[in-house]
C-alpha cells in the first residue's frame, strides 16, 4: 500500500512510499470469501481499499475480481490481523495465481504498514511493489508479505423467519417478508414486494418477479424469464476486531484481579448489598458479575469479566463521568450467560 516502509520492522532507510502486492494460489477451486492481513498503523490513516485480482505475466494485472473496505479505525499502532470482507465471492482456480493489492491514500505522517517475512518463507507467491497499480510497473519486494485467504464456506440463508423489511440470501425457505426478496432460491415465502430469484418455488408475490424457474408460485406483478439471479450478500465485517478486544482485556488486567464474583453475593471487595452501588475498574473478574436486588455498578475503568453477567430487578451499570474517553463502551462484547465479558 503506499506509505509502507518496510516489509519488516526495522529497516533503515526507510523503502520507498508505494503500492504494495501479494500473490497466492489457492490449493483448492473454490469462492474466496475474505482475507486477513497482519497491518499496524502509524497516526491516523485514512481507510483503504483491498483488491482481489487476476495475474498478469506474474504481476498484478487489471482484471479486479472482488474489493473489500479496510477500516483503518480497526488497526492498531502494534502488528496484529485485520479481517477484510470482499464484496463479492469469486470463484478461485487451483494452483493458478492471483493477487491481493492494497492502495491508500498518501500521506507522510499517517499510513499503513503490511507486515512481512523478509525470508519468504511462503512458495506459492511473493511480494511487488509500485509506485501506482493502476499503471503497474511492478518491482520485486525480495519478501512475502503476511495474509490468509478465506474460501469455500456453506451458501448463506434465511430459513422459518418473519422480516418486516426487505431481505437478501442465497436460501429463503418458510419466509415472510414485507419488502422486496433477492435469493439464488426461494422455496415456500410470502413476498410483499417484488422477488428476484434464480428459483422460486410455492411462493406468494404481491409485487414483480424475475426468475429463471418457477413451481406453484402466485405473483401480483409483471414476470421476467429468463434474468441474472442477484449475487450473494457479502459478507459485513465485526464493528469490534479481536485486537481491539485484547487491548481492553489487557486495560483491565492492568488494574488487578479479583477472583470470584461481583455483585449480589460477591467476594470481599466486590460485595454489593441490596440498593447499593460500588464503583470499580479498571478491574479483571475470574467469575460472574451478578446484580440482582437494586444493585448498581458504576465504571470507572474497563472490567474483563471471564464468566457471565446477569442483570435484574431495578439493577443497573452506569459510567463513572472520569470515565468519559470511553463513554461509547456501555455494554457487554458478549452479554451472554457462559461467556466472558468486557465492559
Amino acid at each position: 500500500m503506499k506509505f509502507l516502509r518496510c516489509a519488516q520492522d526495522p529497516c533503515s532507510p526507510s523503502a520507498p512510499q508505494v503500492d504494495v502486492a501479494q500473490s497466492f494460489q489457492p490449493a483448492a477451486t473454490n469462492r474466496a470469501v475474505k482475507a486477513d492481513l497482519y497491518l499496524k498503523k502509524v497516526g491516523s490513516p485514512a481507510n483503504a481499499t483491498l483488491r482481489l485480482i487476476s495475474d498478469s505475466g506474474g504481476s498484478p494485472g487489471t482484471s479486479v475480481l472482488a474489493t473489500g473496505l479496510l477500516n483503518a479505525s480497526s488497526v492498531g499502532s502494534s502488528y496484529g490481523w485485520l479481517t477484510v470482507n470482499f464484496s463479492t465471492t469469486p470463484t478461485l482456480n487451483a494452483n493458478t495465481t492471483y493477487w491481493l493489492v492494497i492502495d491508500a491514500a498518501p500521506d507522510n505522517s499517517n499510513y499503513l504498514v503490511w507486515g512481512g517475512d523478509s525470508a519468504n518463507g511462503y512458495t506459492r507467491g511473493t511480494g511487488k511493489k509500485s509506485n501506482d497499480w493502476s499503471i503497474g510497473n511492478w518491482s520485486n519486494l525480495n519478501a512475502d508479505l503476511n495474509f490468509r485467504v478465506y474460501m469455500g464456506g456453506i451458501d448463506n440463508q434465511i430459513s422459518t423467519v418473519s422480516v418486516d423489511g426487505s431481505a437478501y440470501a442465497h436460501f429463503m425457505d418458510i419466509v415472510t417478508v414485507g419488502g422486496n426478496a433477492g435469493a439464488f432460491t426461494l422455496n415456500s415465502g410470502t413476498i410483499g414486494g417484488s422477488v428476484s430469484a434464480d428459483t422460486i418455488s410455492n411462493c406468494t408475490i404481491g409485487g414483480n418477479a424475475s426468475y429463471n424457474v418457477k413451481t406453484s408460485c402466485t405473483i401480483g406483478g409483471t414476470q421476467t424469464t429468463p434474468t441474472t439471479p442477484p449475487s450473494d450478500p457479502a459478507v459485513q465485517a465485526m464493528p469490534i476486531t479481536q485486537e481491539m478486544i485484547d487491548a481492553w482485556k489487557a486495560q483491565a488486567e492492568a488494574g488487578g484481579t479479583i477472583n470470584g464474583d461481583c455483585g449480589d453475593g460477591g467476594v470481599a471487595g466486590c460485595d454489593i448489598p441490596t440498593n447499593g452501588t460500588l464503583t470499580l475498574g479498571p478491574k479483571k473478574i475470574n467469575g460472574n458479575l451478578i446484580l440482582a436486588n437494586n444493585q448498581t455498578l458504576v465504571v470507572s475503568g474497563t472490567i474483563y469479566i471471564t464468566g457471565y453477567i446477569d442483570i435484574d430487578n431495578g439493577s443497573a451499570i452506569q459510567l463513572d463521568p472520569s470515565y468519559e474517553p470511553y463513554i461509547s463502551r456501555t455494554t457487554a462484547i458478549f452479554p451472554a450467560r457462559d461467556r466472558s465479558a468486557v465492559i
